[in-house]
């Protein structure tokens, strides 16, 4: 066997084991992102929402500021962190396969 050939089979075996390496990178990528949107869901399943405070200036009289505070809330529904849940399985069981 000359180099020639021998240098040919090997760039061969290199580029058969770069496409294995990738795909199980691409698959415990996925893998995380699946069990990040999964662990998502849960929290906006458990936490429907929050509450937050501003202040907000009522009159400035020279030295004397006068400010409310106002209260906001936020919520959703829980039905979209069980849909968040669905999306994470779905993922983790498409990786699950592609193993």
């Amino acid at each position: 066997m000359n180099d020639v050939t021998f240098f040919h089979n090997r760039v061969k075996v290199l580029k058969s084991s770069c496409g294995i390496l990738a795909l199980s990178v691409k698959i415990k990528f996925m893998k995380t992102v699946g069990i990040i949107i999964l662990a998502a869901g849960l929290l906006i399943t458990i936490y429907t929402g929050f509450s937050f405070i501003t202040k907000k200036k009522v009159a400035d009289i020279g030295t004397l500021e006068i400010t409310r505070d106002k209260k906001h809330t936020l919520a959703w529904s829980p039905l979209i962190g069980v849909a968040a849940m669905v999306v994470g399985g779905v993922v983790l069981l498409y990786t699950a396969k592609k193993k």
